[in-house]
């Protein structure tokens, strides 16, 4: 199991600009993948912590994610990467939004 404590997550939205530099962290074998960061929402900014996991084969990942107060069966993600890479991309749904993301990852 490769763990990255200080990954760095872009998130790309179909309606709005990107959240760039979101750090995360990730922990990543060949069948598992295991992804946490802090997203703020809302006007008023509210932080939740979203974590998304699931299993691959051969660098390709398919996720579902965890968001407090929503329900699990309706957030799932893609993530793919090619050996020795140091970024991974992907695609992402949760409750009817869509967008892509890319994780570059990182030693400290």
């Amino acid at each position: 199991m490769e763990k990255y404590p200080f990954a760095e997550l872009t998130i790309y939205y179909t309606d709005r600009e990107a959240d760039e530099g979101v750090r995360c962290r990730l922990e990543i074998s060949e069948d598992n993948c295991t992804l946490v960061f802090d997203q703020t929402e809302g006007i008023d900014k509210l932080v939740k912590v979203v974590k998304w996991s699931g299993k691959g084969h051969n660098g390709h990942y398919e996720l579902s994610g965890e968001v407090p107060g929503r329900e699990r069966t309706k957030c799932r993600a893609t993530l793919h990467r090619f050996p020795d890479a140091n970024v991974l991309d992907g695609f992402w749904k949760e409750h009817g939004f869509t967008g892509m993301w890319r994780i570059t990852l990182l030693k400290n």
